[in-house]
């Protein structure tokens, strides 16, 4: 993997090879992760009931795949856009090469937004409280932090020494460079939070017209997601 640098960083630039424990360093990783374990749990849940089984269904169960959704679903979204938005103008504008036009990345970074308005609009409907809105941006928080902590355990992957970031805003010498773009990105997460709030309450109020759903799913996917041939 090319780090890709601001023009005034003080970070080396450097090639990393991403393996092992290091593959969870991309915020993409924890989308995935988050968005799995969410659908894994909804989907016991789903198949136990349809087997008439209900009683097998723990509180901690609905509540886990409740709070697995609330945090993942706002993070896919969050993904995509910053990918299309931000990543690949920083990428084309370096010049360095880059495998983002990858079948396996953009998959990576599209199909989880894909997956997560298509569970609001199309299939189990997951309701979402806005006052959980700081879930989201509690693990967004973690992350930065993983992120910083481990700079120098991912510059060891590198080919030259000393701590790396895997996105140019979570770089540390940046000074408020860095400050505005975090913050600018927690309140984009709020925003996509509330989005999927407000998904909620239409589709559980005017929901039905299966082909209205699907052509939002599509739109909105559409301006978030970067699709290149």
């Amino acid at each position: 993997m090319h780090t890709v640098k601001k023009p005034q960083t003080k970070i080396l630039k450097s090639v990393i090879h991403m393996k092992g424990i290091r593959t969870f360093f991309p915020f993409t990783s924890w989308s995935w992760v988050l968005l799995g374990l969410c659908f894994s749990i909804n989907g016991y849940i789903a198949l136990t009931v349809g087997a008439g089984e209900s009683d097998k269904i723990q509180p901690w169960m609905l509540r886990a795949g409740l709070i697995l959704f609330e945090i993942s679903a706002p993070f896919a979204l969050l993904v995509s856009s910053v990918v299309r938005y931000a990543i690949w103008p920083a990428v084309l504008k370096s010049g360095k090469p880059h495998e983002l036009d990858s079948f396996r990345n953009q998959m990576m970074h599209n199909m989880n937004a894909v997956y997560a308005l298509s569970e609001m609009a199309l299939l189990g409907g997951i309701p979402m409280t806005l006052s959980h809105i700081s879930l989201p941006c509690f693990v967004g928080c973690c992350y930065v932090l993983f992120a910083w902590s481990g700079a120098h355990f991912l510059g060891k992957a590198g080919t030259v020494p000393g701590p790396q970031y895997q996105y140019f805003f979570l770089d540390t010498t940046l000074g408020k460079t860095t400050t505005i773009s975090l913050a600018v990105l927690l309140v984009v997460l709020m925003i996509f939070f509330a989005f999927f709030d407000g998904i909620g309450a239409v589709v559980s109020r005017f929901g039905g017209n299966l082909l209205v759903n699907f052509l939002a799913v599509i739109l909105v996917s559409s301006l978030v997601c970067k699709v290149k041939a």
